[in-house]
Protein backbone atom coordinates (compact mmCIF):
# COMPACT_ATOMS: atom_id res chain seq x y z
CA UNK A 1 0.00 0.00 0.00
CA UNK A 2 1.31 3.37 -1.31
CA UNK A 3 1.86 5.87 1.68
CA UNK A 4 0.94 9.65 0.99
CA UNK A 5 2.53 12.18 3.10
CA UNK A 6 -0.38 14.93 3.39
CA UNK A 7 0.35 18.23 5.82
CA UNK A 8 -3.19 19.80 7.44
CA UNK A 9 -3.56 23.44 7.58
CA UNK A 10 -6.58 24.41 9.52
CA UNK A 11 -9.56 27.12 9.62
CA UNK A 12 -7.83 30.41 10.93
CA UNK A 13 -8.70 33.78 11.29
CA UNK A 14 -7.97 36.46 14.11
CA UNK A 15 -10.78 36.50 17.19
CA UNK A 16 -11.55 39.59 16.51
CA UNK A 17 -12.39 37.85 12.44
CA UNK A 18 -14.26 35.18 14.39
CA UNK A 19 -16.47 36.82 16.25
CA UNK A 20 -17.62 38.76 13.24
CA UNK A 21 -18.55 35.91 10.80
CA UNK A 22 -19.51 34.08 13.35
CA UNK A 23 -20.06 30.93 11.31
CA UNK A 24 -21.11 27.38 12.09
CA UNK A 25 -18.50 24.43 11.99
CA UNK A 26 -18.72 21.57 10.61
CA UNK A 27 -18.64 18.33 12.63
CA UNK A 28 -14.93 17.94 13.93
CA UNK A 29 -14.10 20.82 12.07
CA UNK A 30 -11.07 22.62 13.82
CA UNK A 31 -11.03 26.75 13.90
CA UNK A 32 -7.93 28.48 15.05
CA UNK A 33 -7.65 32.25 16.36
CA UNK A 34 -4.64 33.42 14.79
CA UNK A 35 -3.31 35.91 17.37
CA UNK A 36 -4.65 34.58 20.72
CA UNK A 37 -3.33 30.98 19.63
CA UNK A 38 -6.84 29.49 21.06
CA UNK A 39 -8.92 27.03 19.13
CA UNK A 40 -12.46 25.59 18.81
CA UNK A 41 -14.41 22.31 17.43
CA UNK A 42 -17.03 22.58 15.12
CA UNK A 43 -20.25 20.44 15.84
CA UNK A 44 -21.70 21.36 12.83
CA UNK A 45 -24.52 23.27 14.72
CA UNK A 46 -23.65 25.60 17.27
CA UNK A 47 -22.26 29.52 15.97
CA UNK A 48 -18.68 30.19 17.12
CA UNK A 49 -19.67 32.40 19.08
CA UNK A 50 -21.32 30.10 21.43
CA UNK A 51 -18.94 27.65 20.99
CA UNK A 52 -16.88 26.63 23.56
CA UNK A 53 -12.66 26.91 23.50
CA UNK A 54 -11.21 23.69 23.35
CA UNK A 55 -9.83 21.97 26.79
CA UNK A 56 -6.38 21.95 26.12
CA UNK A 57 -6.95 26.06 25.26
CA UNK A 58 -8.46 26.78 28.71
CA UNK A 59 -5.76 24.99 30.29
CA UNK A 60 -2.90 26.65 28.91
CA UNK A 61 -3.89 29.97 29.53
CA UNK A 62 -4.49 28.91 33.18
CA UNK A 63 -1.51 26.98 33.58
CA UNK A 64 1.17 28.93 32.36
CA UNK A 65 2.46 32.17 31.91
CA UNK A 66 0.43 33.83 29.19
CA UNK A 67 -0.42 37.73 28.05
CA UNK A 68 -3.46 37.92 27.48
CA UNK A 69 -4.23 40.62 24.66
CA UNK A 70 -8.17 40.45 24.97
CA UNK A 71 -10.96 40.95 27.23
CA UNK A 72 -11.63 37.70 29.34
CA UNK A 73 -14.66 36.62 30.66
CA UNK A 74 -15.96 33.88 33.14
CA UNK A 75 -19.46 33.45 31.80
CA UNK A 76 -20.49 29.56 33.41
CA UNK A 77 -23.81 28.38 32.83
CA UNK A 78 -26.66 29.88 34.18
CA UNK A 79 -26.77 29.06 38.45
CA UNK A 80 -23.21 28.02 38.33
CA UNK A 81 -20.98 30.91 40.61
CA UNK A 82 -18.31 32.56 38.27
CA UNK A 83 -15.23 32.84 40.36
CA UNK A 84 -11.18 32.89 40.05
CA UNK A 85 -9.17 31.62 42.27
CA UNK A 86 -5.86 33.06 42.87
CA UNK A 87 -3.72 29.97 45.20
CA UNK A 88 -0.38 30.14 46.07
CA UNK A 89 1.25 27.51 47.68
CA UNK A 90 4.03 26.63 49.51
CA UNK A 91 6.34 29.99 50.95
CA UNK A 92 4.70 32.00 47.99
CA UNK A 93 2.22 35.30 48.30
CA UNK A 94 -1.15 35.09 46.19
CA UNK A 95 -0.84 38.61 44.51
CA UNK A 96 -3.24 40.52 41.98
CA UNK A 97 -1.30 43.23 40.50
CA UNK A 98 -3.09 45.95 38.25
CA UNK A 99 -1.08 48.17 36.34
CA UNK A 100 -1.67 51.34 34.05
CA UNK A 101 -0.23 54.09 32.39
CA UNK A 102 0.41 57.41 33.99
CA UNK A 103 -2.94 59.04 34.20
CA UNK A 104 -5.35 56.39 34.00
CA UNK A 105 -6.50 54.50 36.98
CA UNK A 106 -6.76 50.70 37.65
CA UNK A 107 -9.67 49.78 39.06
CA UNK A 108 -12.22 46.37 40.41
CA UNK A 109 -15.98 46.96 39.84
CA UNK A 110 -18.89 45.81 41.26
CA UNK A 111 -22.44 45.02 39.06
CA UNK A 112 -25.32 43.31 39.52
CA UNK A 113 -27.81 42.69 36.75
CA UNK A 114 -25.32 44.00 34.39
CA UNK A 115 -25.14 47.66 36.15
CA UNK A 116 -22.26 48.90 38.50
CA UNK A 117 -22.50 49.33 42.42
CA UNK A 118 -19.47 50.11 43.47
CA UNK A 119 -16.23 50.80 42.32
CA UNK A 120 -12.38 50.96 43.89
CA UNK A 121 -9.92 52.53 42.02
CA UNK A 122 -6.31 53.74 42.29
CA UNK A 123 -7.78 57.46 40.63
CA UNK A 124 -6.28 59.62 38.40
CA UNK A 125 -5.55 62.54 40.45
CA UNK A 126 -2.30 63.58 39.07
CA UNK A 127 0.88 62.86 40.44
CA UNK A 128 2.67 65.85 41.09
CA UNK A 129 5.45 64.44 43.54
CA UNK A 130 5.48 64.43 47.30
CA UNK A 131 3.63 61.17 47.18
CA UNK A 132 0.50 62.83 45.86
CA UNK A 133 -2.04 62.06 43.20
CA UNK A 134 -3.45 58.31 42.29
CA UNK A 135 -5.70 58.06 45.43
CA UNK A 136 -7.44 55.11 46.69
CA UNK A 137 -11.72 56.19 46.13
CA UNK A 138 -14.49 53.54 46.64
CA UNK A 139 -17.27 55.17 44.44
CA UNK A 140 -21.12 54.48 44.78
CA UNK A 141 -23.77 54.12 41.31
CA UNK A 142 -27.49 54.38 41.91
CA UNK A 143 -29.86 51.11 40.75
CA UNK A 144 -29.35 52.69 36.43
CA UNK A 145 -25.78 52.12 36.89
CA UNK A 146 -24.75 56.03 37.18
CA UNK A 147 -22.29 57.54 39.39
CA UNK A 148 -23.68 58.89 42.69
CA UNK A 149 -20.72 60.03 44.03
CA UNK A 150 -17.21 59.11 45.54
CA UNK A 151 -18.23 57.66 49.24
CA UNK A 152 -14.99 57.62 50.42
CA UNK A 153 -11.55 58.48 49.64
CA UNK A 154 -7.85 57.46 51.00
CA UNK A 155 -5.06 59.94 50.17
CA UNK A 156 -1.76 58.23 48.94
CA UNK A 157 0.65 61.21 50.52
CA UNK A 158 -0.47 61.13 54.07
CA UNK A 159 -3.00 58.34 54.71
CA UNK A 160 -6.03 60.74 55.57
CA UNK A 161 -9.95 59.52 55.25
CA UNK A 162 -12.55 61.74 53.63
CA UNK A 163 -15.79 60.04 53.68
CA UNK A 164 -18.54 61.96 51.66
CA UNK A 165 -16.51 64.73 50.18
CA UNK A 166 -12.84 65.77 48.40
CA UNK A 167 -12.12 68.44 50.79
CA UNK A 168 -9.81 67.04 53.76
CA UNK A 169 -10.17 69.08 56.91
CA UNK A 170 -8.45 66.47 59.23
CA UNK A 171 -7.08 62.73 59.16
CA UNK A 172 -10.80 62.30 59.30
CA UNK A 173 -12.62 64.22 57.21
CA UNK A 174 -16.98 63.26 56.90
CA UNK A 175 -19.77 65.21 55.37
CA UNK A 176 -23.68 64.51 55.13
CA UNK A 177 -25.39 64.73 51.72
CA UNK A 178 -25.81 67.91 50.16
CA UNK A 179 -23.44 69.85 51.63
CA UNK A 180 -23.97 69.25 55.02
CA UNK A 181 -22.31 69.83 58.20
CA UNK A 182 -18.61 68.75 58.20
CA UNK A 183 -17.36 66.73 61.27
CA UNK A 184 -13.40 65.56 61.03
CA UNK A 185 -11.02 64.27 63.42
CA UNK A 186 -6.76 65.13 63.64
CA UNK A 187 -5.06 68.04 62.60
CA UNK A 188 -6.18 70.29 60.42
CA UNK A 189 -5.12 73.56 58.93
CA UNK A 190 -5.04 75.18 61.94
CA UNK A 191 -2.98 72.79 63.95
CA UNK A 192 -5.56 71.39 66.48
CA UNK A 193 -5.27 67.65 67.55
CA UNK A 194 -9.02 66.42 68.40
CA UNK A 195 -12.26 66.52 67.25
CA UNK A 196 -14.09 69.36 65.39
CA UNK A 197 -17.67 69.87 63.32
CA UNK A 198 -19.02 72.81 61.90
CA UNK A 199 -18.47 74.99 58.87
CA UNK A 200 -15.52 76.98 59.96
CA UNK A 201 -11.71 75.38 59.38
CA UNK A 202 -10.39 76.90 62.33
CA UNK A 203 -9.86 79.53 64.68
CA UNK A 204 -9.64 83.06 63.30
CA UNK A 205 -9.92 81.16 59.51
CA UNK A 206 -13.29 82.01 58.82
CA UNK A 207 -16.93 82.84 59.74
CA UNK A 208 -18.81 80.01 60.64
CA UNK A 209 -20.75 77.55 63.35
CA UNK A 210 -18.08 74.80 64.87
CA UNK A 211 -18.17 72.40 67.85
CA UNK A 212 -14.52 71.96 68.61
CA UNK A 213 -12.10 69.91 71.14
CA UNK A 214 -8.98 70.43 70.76
CA UNK A 215 -5.84 68.31 72.79
CA UNK A 216 -2.95 70.50 71.93
CA UNK A 217 -1.84 71.08 75.76
CA UNK A 218 0.25 73.77 76.50
CA UNK A 219 -0.23 77.32 77.98
CA UNK A 220 -3.19 78.98 77.24
CA UNK A 221 -5.20 76.32 74.44
CA UNK A 222 -8.39 75.79 74.13
CA UNK A 223 -9.75 72.43 74.89
CA UNK A 224 -13.01 72.86 73.88
CA UNK A 225 -15.12 75.51 72.22
CA UNK A 226 -18.71 76.05 70.79
CA UNK A 227 -18.89 78.76 68.33
CA UNK A 228 -21.71 80.59 66.75
CA UNK A 229 -21.17 81.88 63.69
CA UNK A 230 -18.11 83.96 64.35
CA UNK A 231 -14.53 84.24 63.83
CA UNK A 232 -12.66 84.61 66.66
CA UNK A 233 -12.76 82.04 69.54
CA UNK A 234 -12.79 85.02 72.09
CA UNK A 235 -16.28 86.22 70.29
CA UNK A 236 -19.34 86.23 71.98
CA UNK A 237 -21.12 83.31 70.58
CA UNK A 238 -18.45 80.71 72.14
CA UNK A 239 -18.58 79.00 74.96
CA UNK A 240 -15.14 77.86 75.82
CA UNK A 241 -13.28 75.60 78.09
CA UNK A 242 -9.45 76.04 78.68
CA UNK A 243 -7.45 73.20 79.44
CA UNK A 244 -4.75 76.14 81.51
CA UNK A 245 -6.16 76.62 84.98
CA UNK A 246 -9.89 74.67 83.87
CA UNK A 247 -11.20 77.81 83.11
CA UNK A 248 -14.64 78.47 81.22
CA UNK A 249 -15.57 81.29 79.68
CA UNK A 250 -18.55 82.25 78.16
CA UNK A 251 -17.72 84.72 75.41
CA UNK A 252 -14.71 85.37 76.96
CA UNK A 253 -11.41 83.85 77.47
CA UNK A 254 -9.56 86.76 79.53
CA UNK A 255 -9.85 85.37 82.90
CA UNK A 256 -8.05 87.96 84.78
CA UNK A 257 -5.01 85.53 85.54
CA UNK A 258 -7.78 83.11 87.80
CA UNK A 259 -7.57 79.73 88.02
CA UNK A 260 -10.94 77.25 87.84
CA UNK A 261 -12.77 80.30 87.42
CA UNK A 262 -16.02 81.58 85.22
CA UNK A 263 -15.75 84.36 82.94
CA UNK A 264 -19.20 85.92 81.34
CA UNK A 265 -18.82 88.70 78.72
CA UNK A 266 -21.18 91.55 78.79
CA UNK A 267 -24.65 90.25 77.71
CA UNK A 268 -25.25 92.06 74.18
CA UNK A 269 -29.06 92.54 75.25
CA UNK A 270 -30.02 92.73 79.00
CA UNK A 271 -33.29 90.34 79.46
CA UNK A 272 -36.37 92.61 79.40
CA UNK A 273 -39.28 90.04 80.32
CA UNK A 274 -39.81 87.74 83.06
CA UNK A 275 -38.39 84.31 82.68
CA UNK A 276 -40.93 81.13 83.48
CA UNK A 277 -40.07 78.80 86.30
CA UNK A 278 -36.64 80.24 86.95
CA UNK A 279 -34.11 83.42 86.54
CA UNK A 280 -31.16 84.69 84.49
CA UNK A 281 -27.82 85.18 85.25
CA UNK A 282 -25.98 88.10 83.22
CA UNK A 283 -23.33 90.37 82.95
CA UNK A 284 -24.20 94.15 82.08
CA UNK A 285 -21.31 96.54 81.86
CA UNK A 286 -19.05 94.47 83.88
CA UNK A 287 -21.37 93.71 86.41
CA UNK A 288 -23.08 90.50 87.58
CA UNK A 289 -27.04 90.78 87.71
CA UNK A 290 -29.69 88.36 87.91
CA UNK A 291 -33.36 88.72 87.00
CA UNK A 292 -36.45 86.57 88.65
CA UNK A 293 -39.53 85.44 86.97
CA UNK A 294 -40.76 88.75 88.80
CA UNK A 295 -39.35 90.60 86.80
CA UNK A 296 -36.55 91.58 89.93
CA UNK A 297 -33.19 92.38 88.83
CA UNK A 298 -30.26 92.33 91.79
CA UNK A 299 -27.05 93.25 91.14
CA UNK A 300 -25.09 90.78 92.96
CA UNK A 301 -21.61 92.14 91.95
CA UNK A 302 -20.73 95.75 90.92
CA UNK A 303 -18.44 95.81 87.95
Amino acid sequence: MAVVNVRMKQRRKTAANWTSTNEVLLDGEIGVETDTRKQKFGDGATAWNSLSYSAADASYLLATANTWTLTQTIAPASGTEAKQAITATGAADATLALDAPAGRSTRVRMLKGGNLRWALEANTTSEAGSNAGSDLDLSSYDDAGTLIGIAARFRRSDGRLLMGTTTTRGLVTIQGPSGGTPFWLGADAGGGRGFRMGTADYDGASTGSMVRMDFSGGSGNVNFIIRCNTAAASAAGNLILQDTGGNLGFGLTDFGGGSKVIAITNAATAPSSNPTGGGVLYVEAGALKFRGSSGSVTTIAPA
